[in-house]
Order: C-alpha cells, then structure tokens, then sequence
C-alpha cells in the first residue's frame, strides 16, 4: 500500500492513507471536507473514517478512492460527469459511485487536467466516463458519460 499521493504540478492537493489526510487548494471540494476551503496542513477527511482506503487517484480537480471492499467513492469538481454520479454538479465529500455497486474495483485514474476518470475491476471490466472528446473514453465516437460505462474493446476475454 502507498502512503502518499501528490501529483504536482496539476493536483495541488495532498492525501495520506488509510486514514484518510488532505490539505492544499480546497477548490470545489476536491480536499472532500465538505466546502472549498483551502488548508495548509493536513486534515482528517471525515467522510472515509471507517472505511480502509487501499489506493488513491488524484486529477487536477477531483480525487477518488477505493476501498478494501471494492467501493469506489468520487468527490470534488463534477464537470463532464467526470466523478460518475449521474450529473455535472460538485461534491464536496467523497461519494459512492453508485452505478459499480456489485463491481470490486481494484484500480482508478483520475484525468489530469482533462475530465474523464477509468476505472478497472477484479473481473477485468474496464470502465470509462467524463468527457469524451476525440474519443478519450475509448469507446469510439466522443460522446461523454455521467456514469461507468464498459469499454467493449478492453473486457476480460475467456482463456
């Protein structure tokens, strides 16, 4: 398990693991304190207390993480649908992404700088959402997704 993730120079914010830190530019609530306030030390996300977080993705904007249990949760700017909760808005906290309920994910990226967000389960289903222009989500065209939605051309396949 990492213990740290910081992705300078786009993602002007901070996390720590397993119990779940974060601090910097607090635009959107992408620091998941439920308001936008920046801060310039380290600070209990209080959303995951509870929960054990096993990875973390930081965008520019936005941030995910998952669980031991598979959940992944989503908070900060919404545009495009990047954080997969059916919607542009922002969300100050980290949320359920609800359409992977029933999926284990074991791994997220989060866009930097752009808004799409990919995620991959322990079946080796990819998904994609967010913005897809010139075809980012990879599921040909570039039509956006405000949820998960399978990338066909990169799902397990049968031995």
């Amino acid at each position: 398990m990492k213990l740290f993730e910081w992705n300078p120079p786009v993602a002007n914010h901070c996390f720590v693991y397993n119990m779940v830190y974060s601090w910097g530019n607090g635009d959107g609530g992408r620091l998941g304190h439920g308001e936008s306030n920046s801060r310039e030390e380290p600070a209990l996300v209080q959303e995951l207390q509870g929960k054990t977080v096993v990875s973390i993705a930081c965008g520019s904007t936005y941030s995910a993480a998952i669980t031991s249990q598979g959940e992944l949760y989503t908070w900060g700017r919404g545009n495009y649908g990047r954080l997969g909760h059916g919607s542009s808005d922002d969300h100050s906290v980290p949320t359920l992404v609800t359409a992977l309920k029933g999926e284990r994910v074991l791994d997220v990226a989060c866009g930097s700088g752009d808004a799409q967000t990919i995620a991959v389960t322990d079946q080796g289903n990819v998904y994609s959402w967010g913005d897809g222009d010139y075809g980012k989500l990879g599921r040909g065209g570039s039509d956006g997704s405000k949820v998960p939605r399978l990338v066909d051309k990169l799902q397990a396949r049968p031995h």
